[in-house]
């Protein structure tokens, strides 16, 4: 008796997980994008460093260097 009720208890799980994990459609409709290519004018880098160059702007607005 007890087996079989561990054995009931083993098989609805197996079937409820077997359950949750069917894809469901997303409702959401994407888009593919093209290639992005981003160009900083601000920024150098070499292997072993980078470089930022504030404005003048971003000067004024620091509290500190």
């Amino acid at each position: 008796m007890p087996n079989r009720i561990i054995t009931s208890i083993f098989c609805a799980s197996v079937a409820i997980s077997a359950m949750s994990q069917t894809e469901k459609s997303d409702s959401i409709k994407t888009q593919e994008l093209d290639e992005v290519v981003v160009n900083a004018q601000m920024q150098r880098t070499s292997p072993t460093s980078t470089t930022y160059i504030p404005t003048v702007r971003q000067k004024n607005a620091s509290q500190n260097a």
